[in-house]
């Protein structure tokens, strides 16, 4: 079933979730919003889905820890540790600075 748009933001409203272009979806993801009344077209033909609450809540999480693994980088030893430790063990020997 496809909706109009006008219909998304009371669906958002009520759902929860996040609206995302079509074109950001696979075509299971397509065929499942279709069926299940989540699938919205504009005036121009744009369409646009309606994305679960648990979508939302899981991106954000996921978001979250991006931030974490960009702030930490490989030392010596191919492990992760966070940034500033990294350059400060660069600068320092088992007795102290070099």
């Amino acid at each position: 079933m496809v909706r109009k748009l006008d219909e998304a933001i009371p669906a958002l409203l009520k759902e929860g979730g996040a609206i995302v272009c079509s074109a950001a979806c696979s075509p299971m993801e397509l065929a499942f919003a279709r069926s299940e009344g989540r699938f919205f077209v504009d005036e121009n033909g744009y369409g646009l889905v309606l994305r679960y609450r648990q979508w939302r809540e899981h991106a954000e999480r996921a978001i979250a820890c991006v931030t974490l693994v960009e702030s930490r980088v490989p030392d010596d030893t191919d492990e992760f540790v966070p940034l500033g430790v990294a350059a400060d063990s660069q600068n320092q020997t088992e007795g102290g600075l070099k």
